[in-house]
């Protein structure tokens, strides 16, 4: 039996267990939480996006927002096409 702490939170157990709810919930209804000692939030792609502001790629934005690291990502398509060894 599965067992919803309240409408939107769910038992890890539980939430092993009907994994495609959790998912199908989160894009119909919103947030859906996992555990209760240290809860976990599962969000729609789109209430991501539209919470965040996320215009940019992943790969960008952990770059930019991680301690320590300067990189400047180039912009796709720019630069030389790499040579291809063997290809005439």
């Amino acid at each position: 039996m599965t067992e919803l702490i309240n409408d939107t939170s769910w038992t890890v157990q539980d939430a092993k267990k009907k994994l495609s709810e959790i998912l199908r919930k989160a894009r119909k209804d919103g947030p859906q939480m996992i555990g209760r000692q240290a809860p976990c939030v599962v969000v729609s792609k789109e209430e991501w996006d539209n919470r965040t502001g996320a215009n940019e790629s992943l790969a960008a934005w952990l770059i930019q927002n991680s301690p320590g690291i300067d990189i400047e990502l180039p912009v796709r398509g720019e630069g030389n096409a790499r040579q291809i060894p063997f290809v005439d």
